[in-house]
């Protein structure tokens, strides 16, 4: 799956996504919120919330909104739209994979694509046990 084109759920795209979480300040970049969500749709816990792991994303808590249709918009791009996607790669048909990208044979960008891979991976653990050890 391209990290920029939606799947056939009806939902947000990644650029869609990537815009919403620079509008509200998220400190937590796209593709370590996909990887946690992914961990928590993964996850055995049965207190898993989508709310809950937005809010995780956001540092812990959600940010200001100054209206309900702006609620609305993150509920629609976060949940109903990335999540649900994601959600999709809880069938063994349609695994899910991590977005290639084009590296330059140079130290900094191996090093930039193995921080990445690096905060993707804790953010799927962080998603899979939450606050648990």
């Amino acid at each position: 799956m391209s990290p920029s084109k939606p799947s056939s759920v009806s939902g947000a795209s990644d650029q869609e996504v990537q815009a919403l979480l620079l509008r509200y300040r998220c400190p937590t970049p796209l593709h370590t919120v996909r990887t946690l969500l992914l961990g928590h749709i993964a996850s055995p816990r049965l207190d898993v919330s989508p709310m809950a792991t937005v809010a995780q994303a956001f540092g812990g808590e959600l940010p200001e909104f100054a209206s309900s249709d702006e609620v609305e918009e993150l509920m629609r791009v976060l949940v109903h739209g990335l999540w649900n996607r994601l959600s999709e790669h809880e069938s063994a048909r349609n695994p899910f994979r991590l977005p290639r990208f084009e590296v330059t044979p140079t130290r900094q960008a191996l090093h930039d694509l193995a921080r990445m891979r690096a905060q993707e991976l804790k953010g799927f653990v962080d998603g899979l046990f939450g606050v648990e050890d």
